[in-house]
């Protein structure tokens, strides 16, 4: 009797899951839609295989929006492809690597909405250069674009970059080397829409002249044409930019909120400057301390009218020298770090895993965190 009751029990229970699949099957795509959005992508890849019509519904675009696969993951080229084929708009790809075969890998006949895009520090296998550029190629929406940390981007890159001009908001090349003046001149000439633009160039932290830095051609093409939508600029570490272009800058540019500057060529007058055509919208400046003329700026400012100043940012400065700072802005808050203009995150030692930008999005763990041993193996 207790096997003919454990057997008719497990028949019910196979029935009832029977029946449960049968009636589950039976909801119209909406619900189950519904229900598909608690899952990870993972799970919808899972769900995807179970049947055709679970396939359509999982990749609706709506389960696709805000990827988020941050953080040195290794990425098939044919997975962004699936991604960007299902719609995603909001895409974060920071320190991640772009790694294996692109083999028909092809995003030419595929609708890329992308709006937000995120690769500062991301890298790729060697000789796989070309899904970069792809994917590059492909945006036509974006708003908002971090390729920091790059390294050289090629004219073509840029060109791609470019191609965004008529939505392009915020743009973070901060790290990026050997800008040349045919790719400043392309983004200066076409992305007129730009709110917050980030040129810093890398950090070396000396007082004398960083070869690095942005040509004297460069410099005075962007003070002289950089769009007037421009609300937040950073040129760190710029070492050929003199008194008289940021005067140039500033006649044209005078709406700027955030504004952080630093060159081995740059004098007091620049306080000057920045109090005559700033006065009235400057909530945020930022200088570097390790530039002899950083404090004797400070001191100009303090005795000018800057009535919207709230944050003074200071990279650099030693902690002893902080007192006097707050003396010299008693109202101000001071950060010993950069103002973190187009950036898509606090801070630099910040993991981005749930946010980039404005977009809330948890990062996936969806592929194996590569490791510094297997990162030379693939090189």
């Amino acid at each position: 009797m207790k096997r003919l009751a454990v057997g008719i029990e497990s028949n019910l229970e196979h029935q009832g899951k029977r029946r449960m699949g049968e009636n589950f099957e039976q909801l119209p795509d909406e619900v189950i839609l519904n229900v598909l959005k608690y899952l990870d992508i993972k799970d919808l890849g899972r769900c995807a295989k179970t049947c055709k019509r679970f396939q359509n519904v999982s990749h609706d675009e709506s389960l696709w929006k805000k990827i988020n696969l941050s953080w040195n993951k290794r990425i098939p080229p044919r997975f962004l492809e699936q991604i960007l084929a299902n719609g995603c708009l909001y895409l974060n790809l920071r320190r991640a690597r772009i790694s294996g075969s692109s083999q028909g890998f092809n995003l030419k006949n595929i609708n890329v909405k992308l709006k937000y895009l995120d690769f500062g520090y991301g890298s790729w296998i060697k000789n796989e250069e070309r899904v970069f550029e792809e994917i590059t190629a492909s945006c036509r929406f974006l708003e908002k674009l971090s390729l920091s940390g790059q390294g050289t981007l090629s004219l073509k890159v840029i060109e791609n970059i470019c191609q965004n001009g008529q939505t392009l908001k915020v743009l973070d090349l901060h790290k990026c080397e050997e800008l040349h003046f045919e790719e400043i001149k392309c983004i200066v000439t076409n992305c007129k829409g730009l709110v917050e633009l980030n040129l810093d160039n890398y950090h070396r932290w000396t007082t004398v002249f960083d070869e690095r830095s942005l040509c004297a051609e460069s410099i005075n093409f962007i003070c002289e044409n950089l769009t007037e939508s421009i609300r937040k600029l950073s040129l760190f570490n710029q070492d050929n930019i003199t008194d008289s272009h940021v005067e140039t800058l500033l006649i044209r540019c005078n709406k700027i909120t955030e504004f952080t500057i630093s060159s081995i060529d740059i004098t007091c007058n620049v306080a000057t400057y920045i109090s005559k055509y700033l006065s009235n919208t400057l909530v945020k400046l930022g200088l570097d301390y390790m530039h002899v003329n950083a404090m004797r700026i400070f001191s100009k400012l303090n005795e000018l009218s800057m009535s919207k100043l709230e944050y003074v940012c200071v990279p650099n400065c030693p902690q002893e020298y902080y007192e006097d700072l707050k003396v010299v802005f008693p109202t101000s808050k001071l950060a010993d770090k950069c103002s973190h203009i187009a950036l898509s995150y606090k801070d630099e030692e910040e993991t981005p895993t749930f946010r980039f930008w404005d977009v809330h999005a948890k990062q996936i763990d969806l592929f194996s965190i590569v490791k510094p041993s297997e990162e030379e193996a693939d090189d």
